[in-house]
């Protein structure tokens, strides 16, 4: 801003419309003292301008309070920048939109179904995304394992058994074996003597019985495959929010 210009070059530093009646003049206005008038008039309307435009506001001849506006705009994106510098997070429990609630400044949205992920130390991480609300287990994703089963089948006592009756028979046994016989002859020649050939013994048609012990039996193996491989839900309980980050 310019300095104060030159008061007018009379007496009493002031302008005098003069005294016809008295003689006395009417104070002469030279061109310095215009050139300087206008030159602090326009010097202060650049001033006024620069704050208008600081407040990104447009000149509007029919307004009388721009100026008052603009002070106030940039008063308060000063504290909003004091408080929110360029990267801060807003979160907010309605709809509200940063951009016109702190005018002159720029807000841009986080994204919705997300949630937030400290970034690295360095800060070369920062607004990176990933994630995912669900996950479908693979092979890979499960500890080698197996199952394991085993049991005794019931005991079952199958008493005594008994062999179907048959096998009766007989063998030759010869010279008057205690059997039936079966051919005779005559030996000596005076005093001959007769005799028989005979059979075995006979036993008739019988039956054997055994018997098997009450026994169980032990089994072991692998169960087969199982499940349908559907993807499970991963997310925490959450509240939702607005959530913004200043960009400018």
């Amino acid at each position: 801003m310019q300095t104060l210009m030159p008061q007018v070059d009379t007496d009493t530093k002031e302008f005098s419309d003069g005294n016809p009646l008295t003689g006395v003049k009417g104070t002469v206005v030279p061109a310095l003292w215009m050139n300087n008038a206008q030159g602090a008039i326009r010097n202060i309307q650049s001033e006024m301008l620069s704050v208008l435009t600081a407040a990104a506001l447009n000149p509007d001849g029919d307004s009388t309070t721009q100026l008052l506006d603009a002070i106030n705009r940039l008063i308060s994106a000063a504290v909003v920048t004091s408080v929110y510098p360029v990267g801060a997070v807003k979160f907010f429990a309605s709809n509200v939109n940063p951009n016109d609630l702190f005018p002159g400044t720029t807000w841009t949205y986080i994204g919705q179904d997300r949630v937030i992920r400290l970034a690295a130390s360095d800060g070369s991480d920062v607004l990176g995304t990933g994630g995912t609300d669900s996950v479908t287990l693979a092979i890979q994703n499960l500890p080698a394992h197996g199952h394991e089963y085993s049991g005794t089948t019931g005991a079952h006592d199958f008493a005594e058994l008994t062999t179907s009756s048959n096998g009766k028979h007989k063998h030759q046994a010869g010279f008057e074996a205690p059997g039936d016989s079966y051919a005779q002859f005559i030996t000596g020649t005076d005093n001959d003597g007769h005799y028989t050939l005979n059979f075995s013994s006979e036993d008739g048609d019988h039956v054997h019985t055994m018997d098997i012990p009450s026994h169980d039996h032990s089994y072991s193996g692998t169960t087969k495959n199982t499940g349908s491989g559907e993807a499970v839900d991963i997310r925490n309980k959450f509240v939702k929010l607005m959530g913004w980050y200043r960009s400018v």
